[in-house]
């Protein structure tokens, strides 16, 4: 069932199609398939193939040993009665007893293989949801860790902000210091020009150390002197009036000179008093443009030093970046040896299923092999001969007994190797021919070759046949293959890559490809040996976009309806002849 064709006619159409165009740039494609599953069961899968025989009156059925042993009862006579299915005879059956014991004992190792097998998944995959966790705890801490360090990095780019403004406040402080000292200067010399002016104008008017103008004073006191003088002649008539306005004019000359001086000296003392308190303004300036200069200062170291910490704390935070980042190599080498842990539990879980089933053949083989201790006729007939005799040995291969019925027919058919070894004494045929069916059992199985058709003679001996001629020719129909205690799935889901058959699980919402063992296949379904277990999710339908590993949903995420497809455990007919 080699897909790579359809894939490539597909291809060619879908190219035709759309011209090959390619996605465009930028467009998303969703890569999810949508697939169809069911379910891994455990079962038998059997194919029946249809041969051409001939009829004859042999109406007999030899009853070979298919062991050897000393026969312990032997339960008929000749000339007795049988009924299909009657005892005939039994062989000590000792060792076949404890040989079904020693299986039944492997089979309960076998299941307390299974226990421990699952024990031992369960604590890996606690192993590995603990591994998982500590990646996630760990790849936490590397978050919190960058988080550090872009906080570390903007309070490194904080803090070096802060010290350039610290840094421009300083140098303001400084100018405005250098302004104020400018300024201090300028007042001080506005104190000495104005200190000059001031002695200059006292001394220009005659003044002395204390301010006092007495040179003008004592000329307005000469001056009024002289003018009470020539007051009082002019009253003796020794004086003229033009004498006495002259004094007069005189002393007003004398008090206008005071009072201009005077204001002169006021002005300038104001001046001075003016200057004075620049100088002590500016001095009290430059006191403060001092502080404003210290304080900037200490700012900038202050900033600094915020910067030198911020920077150490980005060391440190990429320090715990690194040994966040190495936490997470850790844990996730912790998770791949959870992870190779549960792999080999559950190698060691597919093991133990395998010994379980190789148990459960065993209990089977020794169980069949335990009713070749117990004779039985295959049909209805009476007693033609007696072979074996009790308490004696009797070796398999021989003919035990013969069973003889009138009413039977012998059916004679041909077969290749592969499929006489499938064969086995007492299978039940179904054969069809003049106009009715019947039901018969295989009675002898030759080992050796025709040789008029190289292949293998089997004869079965049917019931309530004796209206049918000899020598006629009839459909017979029998199990050819049988395989029990096989995975059944159907046969759409398997693919052949170079001759190797293989499947898709649906695993955790992804596609996985597993390589399985196929022991025999019909047209709808397939018994698998090896790959799979009961109660895997295999992939039915078929997609060009499915591959390992690819994501997939089911067709009832789109749907409501949804598609499943049965387990057959019988294929169709196949005609050899």
């Amino acid at each position: 069932m080699n897909r790579t064709l359809p894939i490539l006619m597909c291809g060619v159409l879908l190219c035709s199609l759309a011209g090959c165009n390619s996605t465009p740039q930028g467009e998303v494609m969703d890569p999810t398939v949508t697939v169809e599953t069911t379910t891994a069961q455990q079962g038998a899968l059997q194919t029946e193939r249809t041969y051409i025989g001939t009829i004859s009156a042999e109406g007999t059925a030899s009853v070979v040993a298919m062991v050897s042993g000393t026969v312990e009862t032997v339960d008929v006579s000749v000339g007795d009665t049988v009924a299909a299915g009657q005892l005939l005879c039994t062989f000590d059956d000792t060792s076949a007893q404890l040989a079904l014991e020693n299986a039944q004992l492997a089979y309960q190792n076998a299941l307390v293989g299974i226990e421990n097998a699952n024990a031992n998944i369960e604590n890996a995959q606690a192993g590995y949801q603990t591994a998982q966790a500590g990646v996630q705890s760990a790849q936490a801490g590397a978050q919190n860790a960058q988080s550090g360090v872009d906080g570390a990095r903007a309070g490194v780019e904080s803090a070096r902000s802060n010290y350039q403004s610290a840094l421009a406040g300083a140098e303001s402080a400084e100018a405005t210091l250098k302004n104020a000292q400018a300024g201090l200067r300028s007042a001080q010399a506005a104190l000495e020009s104005a200190q000059l002016s001031y002695q200059s104008a006292l001394a220009n008017y005659g003044g002395d150390e204390n301010g006092k103008l007495t040179i003008l004073e004592e000329q307005i006191r000469m001056a009024q002197e002289n003018y009470d003088a020539t007051l009082a002649l002019l009253a003796l008539g020794a004086a003229s009036q033009i004498e006495v306005d002259q004094a007069k004019q005189a002393l007003q000359t004398a008090q206008a000179g005071l009072t201009a001086a005077q204001a002169n000296l006021s002005s300038i003392q104001a001046s001075l008093q003016q200057a004075e308190a620049g100088v002590s303004s500016a001095e009290a300036g430059v006191s403060a443009a001092q502080a404003g200069v210290n304080a900037a200062q200490a700012t900038m170291e202050t900033a600094k030093a915020a910067v030198s910490s911020a920077e150490a704390g980005v060391g440190s935070a990429q320090a715990g970046i690194s040994s966040a980042q190495a936490g997470i190599e850790s844990a996730q080498a912790g998770v791949s040896t959870a992870k190779a842990g549960m792999t080999a539990a559950q190698a060691g879980a597919k093991s133990a299923r395998a010994n379980v089933d190789a148990a459960q053949v065993g209990i089977e083989s020794a169980e069949y092999q335990l009713t070749l201790y117990h004779l039985t006729s295959p049909i209805s007939g009476v007693v033609e001969a007696v072979n074996v005799t009790a308490n004696n040995f009797a070796p398999s291969g021989n003919v035990a007994f013969v069973i003889s019925n009138a009413q039977n027919k012998t059916v004679t058919f041909y077969v290749t190797d592969e499929i006489r070894t499938n064969l086995q004494q007492g299978q039940g045929v179904t054969v069809t021919g003049g106009g009715g069916q019947y039901s018969g059992v295989v009675t002898e199985i030759s080992g050796v070759v025709d040789t008029r058709t190289g292949l293998f003679q089997i004869k079965a001996v049917i019931e309530g046949a004796q209206d049918l001629p000899d020598g006629l020719t009839v459909e017979l129909a029998t199990t050819s293959r049988k395989v029990d205690r096989a995975i059944i799935i159907p046969s759409d889901a398997l693919y052949y890559d170079n001759g190797a058959a293989y499947v898709y699980r649906a695993q955790d919402g992804t596609a996985v490809r597993t390589p399985v063992t196929v022991a025999l296949y019909t047209a709808d379904s397939i018994a698998v040996t090896d790959g799979l277990s009961a109660g895997d999710e295999i992939i039915t339908s078929w997609s060009a976009g499915l591959t390992d590993g690819v994501p997939i949903r089911h067709t009832s995420e789109q749907s409501p309806a949804q598609t499943t497809t049965p387990v057959e455990t019988a294929g169709p007919e196949e005609t050899e002849g």
